[in-house]
């Protein structure tokens, strides 16, 4: 009995084991090919239609693949599959957006739907980008400031959608190339340059040529996928945007978010001057002063008030504040609630500050709000913005353009201001004050509505009394625009 079992234990040793490998599941191995072009223009007499290239490694019967569709506002018609015939390797997939209006971008992804019968040689999703333009006039050149990566200014196009009143700044980075690789070159490849087909848009009331809107949400200029950021405008003023126009000078507020997670990354301030060849009217350009231009103005006032207005909700991406803000007004005298003679307004940017302080210093006038600066005056919607010069023998307002203030404290608690400025038509305007100014804390909620009432609540009542920022401040005389 051992015997038999131990020759049946040698016989059972001797068999071999046998490993039988499962068959593959046959698949055609399906991909979307990398000569995919994965964006598209289309002007307005265009049809909206374009075909997206499948391929297939094996051909040898006819098949039916399906995929996926992301279309998030619903504008593309397109299949859900394709059929390949017996032998064919290539086909398309047509597509067509016969809803998509002008001035709109759309996204289209397309992704197979079989894991298992996709093709290692190709990609299994693409995203395909597809914008339906407008036709975009020229109307000549802007210059083009920039205040916060500090690359100065340039020219761009400035141009205006056909028949609409929707305009432009094209490719407004592009013109700072230069200094933006001499600045960034040794960490970027050697043959890069900085990319075209970008424009920051808005509305403009083509009856006065002032900037009328501007739509919420991204605008891409040129840097977003270099920084990490994109400017965003926010049409409720969150984060400092608003938008401003004197003549054909023009201010647009925006801010900085993250691409990545939304953040707010910080204010960014871009100013443009229309060339005066191509400015529609050029009668707007012409500063409100009376006469041929080219005065000097001298004026030594002693009398004043001012207001502080804090940081206007003005911060950087931690919170932190930008500036403080200053309304000062100088004139010749104030009797009662009237301003008496000449009267200067500055509307002054210092160092941020929890309460009304010191602001000496020397600031430049200029049309961005931030520290160092005095914001120029300019005719907005709600009246006379910015810093501005009533000259009371001729009536007339001299907007403040260019040009420095100093501000300096003395020991016998008086503070001195001198001006040096020009308006936009050359007239010279010197400013020297010396006097007590009051400065009142005008931050929180209180009504004055005219510069009378202003008046008379920085002269009479104490700097706890709470008010709100005046908007719509026009001198007590009448002056002639």
């Amino acid at each position: 009995m051992l015997a038999f079992g131990a020759v049946a234990l040698a016989f059972a040793s001797c068999e071999e084991i046998v490993e039988r490998e499962i068959a593959p599941k046959e698949t055609s191995g399906v991909y979307f090919l990398e000569t995919n072009v994965t964006s598209h223009t289309f002007l307005p007499d265009s049809t909206v239609a374009f075909d997206v290239l499948v391929g297939r490694v094996n051909a040898d019967k006819q098949e039916t693949v399906k995929y996926t569709v992301e279309d998030e506002y619903g504008v593309f018609v397109l299949p859900d599959s394709i059929v390949f015939e017996k032998g064919v390797t290539v086909d398309t997939i047509h597509v067509t957006a016969p809803t998509m209006e002008l001035g709109m971008n759309a996204e289209l992804i397309l992704t197979m739907n079989d894991p298992e019968n996709i093709s290692i040689y190709g990609s299994a999703s693409v995203t395909i980008s597809v914008l339906r333009d407008y036709e975009w006039i020229n109307r000549g050149t802007a210059t083009f400031t920039d205040s916060f990566f500090g690359f100065g200014t340039t020219t761009c196009a400035i141009q205006q959608a056909k028949e609409t009143n929707l305009f432009c700044l094209r490719d407004p980075y592009k013109g700072f190339e230069d200094v933006f690789l001499e600045a960034f070159g040794s960490s970027l490849p050697s043959n890069y340059t900085i990319p075209t087909g970008y424009s920051l848009q808005f509305y403009m009331d083509t009856t006065n040529w002032t900037i009328q809107e501007i739509s919420e949400g991204e605008q891409t200029i040129g840097l977003e996928n270099l920084f990490g950021y994109i400017a965003y405008y926010y049409t409720n003023g969150q984060g400092g945007c608003s938008f401003s126009s004197n003549g054909n000078v023009y201010q647009i507020n925006m801010v900085y978010l993250g691409i990545d997670n939304g953040e707010y990354a910080g204010y960014v301030p871009y100013s443009f001057v229309w060339d005066e060849a191509n400015f529609p009217n050029p009668d707007l350009i012409i500063d409100p002063a009376e006469g041929d231009g080219k005065l000097e103005l001298n004026l030594e006032l002693s009398d004043g008030m001012g207001a502080w207005y804090g940081n206007l909700g003005y911060t950087d991406k931690y919170g932190r504040p930008l500036f403080s803000n200053y309304y000062l007004l100088l004139c010749d005298s104030i009797i009662g609630d009237s301003i008496v003679g000449n009267q200067v307004v500055l509307d002054l940017y210092a160092t941020p500050s929890e309460s009304p302080a010191s602001f000496e210093g020397e600031y430049t006038i200029g049309n961005t709000m931030e520290a160092g600066n005095v914001l120029a005056g300019y005719k907005g919607a709600n009246g006379i913005m910015g810093s501005y010069v009533y000259y009371a023998p001729s009536n007339t307002v001299l907007y403040l353009s260019k040009g420095t203030v100093k501000v300096k404290d003395d020991t016998d608690g008086n503070i001195n201001i001198q001006v040096a400025a020009n308006n936009l038509t050359g007239d010279t305007i010197n400013v020297s004050y010396k006097g007590k100014l009051q400065i009142m804390d005008a931050t929180q909620n209180y009504s004055m509505s005219t510069k009378s009432e202003f008046v008379s609540s920085l002269r009479n009542v104490s700097s706890s009394t709470a008010r709100k920022p005046i908007t719509n401040i026009k001198p007590v005389a009448n002056i002639k625009f």
